[in-house]
C-alpha cells in the first residue's frame, strides 16, 4: 500500500475575510506537518486547486447565475496561500467542482503513482474535502480525512452539518488526527530493510501487543551480555499496565515479531522518554532497530509540544550508547541512578 496526501483548495479566496483566517496559522502548520512527513517518505503530495477558464465553459451554476468570474486560472485568488510548504513530490491537480475526481484525471494519476490510500485535508470540511474523500472511497481508493487539517466557512452557522458529514464518512472511511495518521501509516506502510547477506527485503512496523501475539513478544530476548542494559519484555509490559503514561508496541519485520519498545508519554508536561527498546538477539544487525526507532521518532513528533525526545543508558560492553549516538541522540552531561541521560532534538 502506498499513501498520497491531497491538500485541497488551500487558496487565497477561501481565506479572504478575517473570520475565515481565525485558525489559518495553525491549519497551515498542521498541513505542513503532514507534507513534511510524506516528503520524508518520498510519497506523493497532491496540491488540489480549483481553477476556471474565463470563457465560462468550466463555470458552476452559481457563477453562471450571478455572472461572477471567480478563481480564474492565474489569478491571485486562485493562488495557494502563503506558508504552505512546497516539495519535489508535489503534483498539481486542477478541478472545477467539489469532487476532485469529477472531470479530472486524478484517478489516473493516483493509479500511475501506485496510490491506494488518500489522506485529505484543506478547505472546506463540508465541501471539497468531504466530496473528494467520498469520491476516492467510491472509486475503491481508501481515504482518510485529516481532522487537524480542516477549515470551515462560518462553522458557527452549521456546526451540526460538519459533524453529521464526518460521522457519515467515518462509517465509510476514516477520520483521524495527525497523530493517529502517523501511527496508522507506521503500522501499514512498507519500510523496506535490505539484508545484504540474504538479499531479503523486510517490512518493519510497530504493532499493538495483543492476546494473539503476547506470547511471541514475551519470548523475545537480547543476548546474555545485554540483559543488564534492558529489562525483560514481561517486566516491561507488567510495568506498563500500572503506569498510565506508558505507550508500548511490538516491533515486526513482515509478520515476525523481532523486538519491543516502550516510551513514557506525558503530554501535559511535554515530556517524552524512550523507556525500553530491544531487538531479539537473532534479529540484531539487520537494520530493524534503526527503522523501528525512526518510526517511533515520527510518532513522538506528533505528540503535543514535542520538542525533545530523551533516553538513557548504562555504560558497558554491548550497551546501546553507540546506537543512540548514530541515531542523533546527544549526551546531556547528566547522570541519574547510574544511567547517562541523552536527548534528541525533534
Amino acid at each position: 500500500m502506498k499513501p498520497g496526501l491531497a491538500v485541497i483548495d488551500m487558496q487565497n479566496i477561501f481565506f479572504r475575510t478575517p473570520e475565515r483566517c481565525i485558525n489559518r496559522k495553525q491549519l497551515v502548520e498542521n498541513i505542513n506537518f503532514l507534507i513534511r512527513y510524506f516528503s520524508d517518505h518520498k510519497w506523493p503530495i497532491y496540491m488540489v486547486v480549483t481553477e476556471h477558464d474565463p470563457d465560462k465553459t468550466t463555470w458552476t451554476l452559481n457563477m453562471l447565475d450571478e455572472n461572477a468570474a471567480v478563481l480564474l486560472r492565474g489569478s491571485d485568488e486562485a493562488s495557494v496561500v502563503e506558508g504552505i510548504v512546497r516539495t519535489s513530490f508535489d503534483r498539481k491537480v486542477v478541478k472545477t467542482r467539489m469532487d476532485a475526481f469529477l472531470n479530472t484525471d486524478f484517478k489516473r494519476q493516483l493509479a500511475k503513482d501506485g496510490v491506494d490510500l488518500l489522506v485529505c485535508g484543506g478547505a472546506y470540511t463540508h465541501g471539497c474535502v468531504y466530496h473528494t474523500a467520498i469520491g476516492a472511497y467510491e472509486r475503491n481508493i481508501r481515504s482518510i480525512i485529516a481532522l487537524d487539517c480542516l477549515s470551515d466557512y462560518r462553522p458557527d452557522s452549521y456546526p451540526v452539518l460538519s459533524d453529521m458529514l464526518l460521522k457519515f464518512y467515518a462509517e465509510h472511511g476514516s477520520v483521524m488526527n495527525n497523530q493517529e495518521i502517523i501511527e496508522y501509516l507506521s503500522h501499514y506502510i512498507d519500510v523496506p530493510i535490505d539484508d545484504t547477506l540474504t538479499g531479503r527485503k523486510d517490512t518493519v512496523s510497530l504493532r499493538k501487543v495483543t492476546e494473539e501475539n503476547l506470547k511471541s513478544v514475551l519470548n523475545l530476548e537480547v543476548t546474555k551480555e545485554q540483559e543488564k542494559f534492558v529489562a525483560s519484555n514481561a517486566r516491561s509490559i507488567a510495568e506498563a499496565y500500572f503506569a498510565e503514561y506508558a505507550w508500548f508496541r511490538a516491533i515486526y519485520a513482515d509478520e515476525t515479531p523481532v523486538g519491543f519498545l516502550m516510551i513514557s508519554d506525558m503530554p501535559e508536561k511535554a515530556e517524552y522518554y524512550l523507556w525500553r527498546f530491544m531487538i531479539d538477539a537473532k534479529y540484531q544487525g539487520k537494520g530493524y532497530g534503526r527503522k523501528a526507532l525512526e518510526l517511533l521518532i515520527d510518532y513522538v513528533k506528533t505528540r503535543p509540544n514535542a520538542k525533545v525526545f530523551y533516553t538513557s543508558h548504562r555504560k558497558g560492553k554491548g550497551g546501546p550508547e553507540g546506537f543512540y549516538l548514530k541515531m542523533g541522540f546527544k549526551h546531556t552531561g547528566k547522570v541519574d541512578h547510574g544511567e547517562f541521560l541523552m536527548k534528541l532534538e525533534l
